[in-house]
């Protein structure tokens, strides 16, 4: 089964409405136009030839996970903030064999309003992807339309598209192959976390942790599957250097050694995205910086997975 689609991003930030209600929706119940699935399988390529193809478009990839399966996640910043990603399980061989694609907004559940328009960047992807992964059988695939979603079968397999504003998506998916499943948890507690935070200066309660010091009011929201850590700095730009210290206070309760080093050393050289928002896998976590003002900043840090979070 395979998704044409039109749209999505990602990670991640977060609920987005009607768009990603026809995602599921469709993921779930196979609805939309389909045909019935062929029996042979011709076309595919290598995780390596996709990641090629669109890093040509200016995404930037990473190893997401190594085990139980390889996972390569790809992720890009429109200049007008909307974002998408993309996310490859690979097979021994380095084979695809099942690809999402996420599109959406940026500010969407954040400190900023949700701005850009994810429809083009991940269409642009959608049809990268299917040239390079199903070759003459992208010629199968229906026209992209904005505010569709169908399904679709090729011998390769199956694809799902749908294109929408203010969330869009794709999902491509070989015949005969399951992706890998399963929710992820961060590698610590909510506990402690928490008593690791306050050690650090933060006060908590049941599920949060604030700080406030010289102007500068800091929130890290704690769930097991993910930490949401705000700063504001009121009427004045937030202070590299402070939003710097609560990412490592952060990271210090969750990683250690070379995981940690190589996660603060992608968060810290990323404190100012050049569109507003930026996202990537460092250290065995997926990590994402929203800067569209400069009065606010927001950091989400989620446990590295195979399939991007319901």
């Amino acid at each position: 089964m395979i998704l044409t689609i039109a749209l999505l991003v990602g990670i991640p930030l977060l609920l987005i409405g009607g768009g990603i209600a026809a995602y599921w929706y469709i993921s779930n119940s196979g609805g939309g136009a389909s045909s019935e699935p062929p029996n042979a399988s011709s076309e595919g390529a290598d995780v390596a030839d996709i990641e090629a193809a669109i890093e040509k478009q200016g995404f930037s990839c990473y190893e997401t996970l190594s085990q139980p399966t390889v996972v390569r996640s790809c992720y890009l910043t429109a200049s007008d903030g909307a974002h998408v990603a993309v996310r490859m399980q690979a097979g021994q061989d380095g084979e695809a064999l099942h690809v999402e694609v996420m599109g959406r907004q940026s500010g969407v559940g954040s400190l900023t309003a949700p701005r850009g328009d994810p429809v083009e960047p991940t269409t642009q992807a959608f049809t990268a992807i299917s040239e390079t992964l199903l070759g003459s059988e992208a010629n199968e695939l229906p026209e992209i339309e904005g505010g569709q979603s169908r399904t679709t079968f090729v011998p390769w397999g199956r694809v799902e598209f749908g294109a929408f504003p203010d969330a869009s998506f794709a999902t491509f998916a070989k015949d005969g192959t399951k992706p890998v499943s399963g929710s992820a948890v961060l590698p610590a507690s909510i506990g402690d976390i928490q008593k690791g935070l306050g050690g650090a200066g933060f006060a908590c309660d049941t599920d949060s942790c604030d700080k406030d010091a010289e102007g500068t009011t800091s929130l890290a929201r704690v769930k097991r599957s993910e930490i949401r850590l705000s700063v504001e700095d009121a009427g004045q730009p937030v202070n590299d250097k402070v939003l710097r210290t609560h990412i490592d206070a952060v990271l210090d309760q969750l990683v250690s050694g070379a995981d940690r080093e190589a996660a603060m050393s992608w968060a810290s050289s990323r404190l100012n995205p050049e569109h507003g928002f930026v996202q990537g896998d460092a250290g065995g976590l997926h990590i994402e910086v929203a800067r569209d003002g400069a009065e606010s900043a927001e950091v989400v840090i989620q446990p590295a997975q195979a399939r991007f979070p319901s």
